[in-house]
This record gives structure tokens, C-alpha cells and sequence, in this order.
């Protein structure tokens, strides 16, 4: 995807987010290009998020924390 369509789909899955889920593990990649990474752990808003950060282990995914 490209980077707008990304953020457009990120952000309809997180509002329609039900109560049960707390965490989404975005798969971005990093090894052809940090388009989709800094779209996704610096523009990505969303008044049902509650944090996102890297996952340490591994560059190519990020974390989504959901509002409870």
C-alpha cells in the first residue's frame, strides 16, 4: 500500500477497534524504505489510541496500543 491508503486503513481499523482488542502489531517493513514506518510511529493519530512504539525486537513492525 501506499502511505495514504495505509494510514486511511490503520485508522478505520483501530476506530472499529471492538473492546476486546487492546494491542494491533502493524507489519511495515524496513529494508526498502521507512515510508510506511515513520507514517505509522509519527502521523498516525487516533483519539482510540492510547500509545505506539517500535517493537524492540524486531524494526519492520510497531506497536498500537488501543484506548480501553
Amino acid at each position: 500500500m501506499r502511505v495514504q491508503e495505509a494510514k486511511f486503513k490503520l485508522e478505520t481499523t483501530v476506530q472499529g477497534c471492538s473492546g476486546r482488542v487492546r494491542k494491533i502489531v502493524v507489519i511495515h517493513g524496513c529494508n526498502s524504505g521507512t515510508a510506511l514506518m515513520d507514517m505509522v510511529r509519527t502521523d498516525l493519530q487516533s483519539p482510540y489510541i492510547s500509545e505506539i512504539k517500535p517493537d524492540y525486537f524486531n524494526n519492520g513492525q510497531t506497536i498500537i496500543l488501543i484506548k480501553k
